[in-house]
């Protein structure tokens, strides 16, 4: 139940995917491989179940999107509420996850520089500057404080967001399936010639929103890799997805639609069509072993195991041997929320390093530790979130073994540790 707004928003987000690719695109067959890949890639799969806003991210990245593309028909190119809605979209997600503007101002940008460039009405340029603007000042108003906090901490980032190699651009996410492979399907479908009259395709900025992707994570890259913060992960720029997804479905609508200058038949048409949606949908399955687990018959994608509610009843049929249980969240913010010396950050701090077992499957006496201090500060039992190898080595590290524990249980990426000082039944894994 914890996890199920996160997977509500990622299934919204597929299903307007879907929905936004055909009102722009008029191929369902390509709107469908956008909202597949939403559904099925790995990380769409990781991220869409966290605990944390990534899927309103994404959500968000996903109406970006169809904002950024729906004016692209040649007869409303200088529609301007585009742009404003856009800057709406980006407030509202940096709100939710502050890095994520730079991942959605790179749709503004791009989005009002051909508004500009294609103007044909007679409102003044300047007039959309000033609105961009406006949106912007009301951005830093809104959000300046919680990006500035962010920023403020930023070097708590550098365990997980350094830039070591220009070759993590590539490998950040599956370009060549959702790029690649349709700019190529789409290319090929172009270039084919043709005597057949039928009208070309009305879409002429395909490249919107997979320039802006890889613009933004070069950009996060290039922050990384100068020192100015290490913010190079998917987690910080996940709104790129759905622009994945999306630039996916359009090449395919485009290439699709490329086939009415064909003389053939509707059935050829059909099957050319699913056999292009097709190949990188299973190009992308196969490359992220998902195809394998569906061929295997497993139907359980992504498995957090996190098993809080086993582990608060472990506990509490301790009681009242155990009076007293020490958590760590196992989040990179931890240390830096429990050492600070304000009394109101670190009441909350307790609160949310030890949600849920403060929230839905609570524990009287649960307290957030850092594991840096010395095990002997730490009350026992340990709630360790991560997994059993973590566990270990931090166990290692301080002296001791998980072998030689009486009680060292495991609820899938939460182990439930106890040094020899707390009289607990002996029971092995």
């Amino acid at each position: 139940m914890l996890r199920l707004p996160s997977v509500l928003a990622s299934s919204i987000a597929a299903a307007i995917a879907t929905i936004g690719l055909y009102r722009v695109g008029g191929s369902l067959i390509a709107a469908s491989t956008a909202g597949l890949v939403l559904a099925f890639e790995s990380n769409a799969l990781f991220y869409g179940v966290e605990l944390r806003p990534f899927a309103f991210t994404i959500l968000f990245g996903t109406i970006a999107c169809w904002i950024a593309t729906k004016p692209f028909a040649i007869e409303n190119l200088a529609d301007n509420h585009a742009v404003s809605t856009l800057a709406v979209l980006a407030i509202a997600a940096a709100l939710f996850q502050p890095t994520s503007v730079g991942v959605i101002a790179w749709l503004l940008i791009l989005r009002f520089a051909v508004s500009r460039f294609y103007s044909v009405s007679s409102q003044p340029w300047v007039w959309r500057t000033s609105l961009v603007a406006i949106f912007l000042i009301l951005f830093v108003l809104l959000s300046g404080q919680v990006l500035g906090d962010a920023w403020h901490h930023r070097g708590q980032w550098s365990e997980m967001g350094r830039a070591k190699s220009i070759m993590q651009i590539w490998q950040a996410w599956p370009w060549g399936s959702l790029v690649v492979i349709p700019a190529l399907l789409l290319i090929a479908t172009t270039m084919i010639p043709s005597s057949h009259g039928a009208k070309r395709s009305a879409f002429v900025h395909c490249w919107i929103v997979p320039l802006s992707a890889f613009l933004a994570v070069c950009a996060f890259w290039l922050t990384s890799a100068l020192g100015i913060a290490p913010i190079f992960h998917r987690r910080y720029f996940v709104a790129c997805l759905p622009m994945l997804a999306w630039a996916c479905g359009q090449c395919l609508a485009m290439a699709i639609q490329e086939l009415g200058r064909f003389a053939i038949s509707s059935r050829w048409r059909l099957a050319i069509s699913i056999a292009f949606a097709a190949t990188p949908i299973v190009t992308l399955l196969a490359t992220q072993g998902t195809l394998k687990k569906l061929l295997a018959g497993e139907t359980q994608l992504t498995k957090r195991g996190e098993d809080w509610r086993e582990a608060s009843e472990f506990l509490k049929a301790q009681q009242p041997v155990v009076k007293s249980v020490s958590l760590s969240a196992g989040l990179i913010e931890s240390s830096r929320l429990l050492s600070d010396p304000d009394a109101k950050v670190a009441t909350s701090a307790q609160w949310y390093l030890t949600y849920p077992l403060s929230g839905p499957y609570a524990l009287p006496n649960v307290k957030a530790v850092d594991l840096s201090s010395d095990v002997r500060m730490i009350e026992l039992p340990l709630i360790f979130r991560g997994s059993r190898t973590m566990a270990e080595q931090w166990l290692s590290a301080k002296g001791h073994s998980w072998d030689t524990l009486p009680v060292s249980h495991s609820f899938g990426g939460i182990q439930v540790i106890s040094l020899p000082n707390v009289d607990l039944p002996t029971e092995k894994i």
